[in-house]
């Protein structure tokens, strides 16, 4: 309400109160998501791993605690105002990139299936306009979200260059959501051209590039496995997404200590 949290002006909410009423306020969406994504799909029954899965990933309010921290509760130099609307405002946020991952890997999955029953090669496919575009444009918003995690040089007029080094957490949930669109429209592009088309799928590097992009950025600012590794559909294909992720660690500890070194 605008007033300082403190414990003295018994202006404060724990943390069991915060998710209290956050459950209490989305529990009737959440099912409502749940049982849409179920009917809309029409597929085979899926396992117990993954569905229980997928149904964390859609209620987990800690995520969305972390996304607002991150990127919606404004620069950490300056106040931060906590409020359900703006915990709403994550939650809708965070959904829209679980609709990516599951719909994403669904999307990935029919094709493999494709290639498997058909004998054919996604590595032989040409990459059609669609694809070269997702591709480029992943790549730019995953440079932009290192540069608003690490920071960047820029060049001066006259040939020097200065450093920017801050954390711009708007920024990155900004562009991890601009792959979240992009990505969107090309998993229903994929589907329509099935519709119009005889021939076959995709090619599957493009969207397993774009799939496995946003799952590493999720994981480097430290998202729980149930948004990570919304949509994986086995055991196994969990286990292989946390390998790969794990690779981030390293890189954000030698970026961390390049940083230390210039500042020295």
């Amino acid at each position: 309400k605008g007033r300082k949290m403190s414990k003295s002006l018994k202006n404060f909410v724990t943390i069991r109160e915060m998710l209290g009423a956050y459950n209490n306020n989305n529990t009737n969406q959440q099912h409502t998501n749940s049982t849409a994504e179920e009917d809309d799909e029409k597929k085979e029954k899926k396992n117990q791993i993954q569905q229980q899965h997928n149904n964390n990933a859609w209620s987990c309010p800690s995520d969305d605690f972390r996304l607002w921290c991150l990127g919606l509760s404004g620069s950490y130099r300056g106040p931060a105002t906590y409020s359900l609307d703006r915990m709403e405002e994550a939650r809708v946020i965070r959904h829209k990139w679980i609709k990516f991952l599951i719909e994403g890997q669904e999307c990935l999955d029919e094709n493999r299936k494709e290639k498997k029953s058909t004998s054919s090669s996604s590595s032989t496919k040409i990459w059609g306009e669609d694809d070269l575009h997702l591709f480029h444009r992943v790549t730019q918003s995953s440079m932009k979200c290192h540069e608003a995690l690490v920071g960047c040089y820029t060049e001066n007029n006259d040939g020097s260059t200065r450093g920017s080094f801050d954390l711009d957490g708007a920024s990155f949930v900004k562009e991890l959501t601009s792959i979240t669109d992009m990505g969107l429209e090309y998993v229903q592009g994929s589907h329509n051209h099935k519709k119009v088309s005889s021939s076959s799928s995709r090619p599957e590097e493009p969207l397993r590039f774009a799939l496995e992009t946003f799952r590493r950025q999720l994981d480097l600012v430290g998202f729980t496995t149930y948004t990570v590794n919304a949509g994986v559909t086995t055991t196994d294909g969990v286990a292989q997404a946390l390998s790969e992720h794990n690779t981030s660690d390293a890189a954000l500890f030698d970026e961390i200590a390049a940083f230390r070194s210039a500042i020295r």
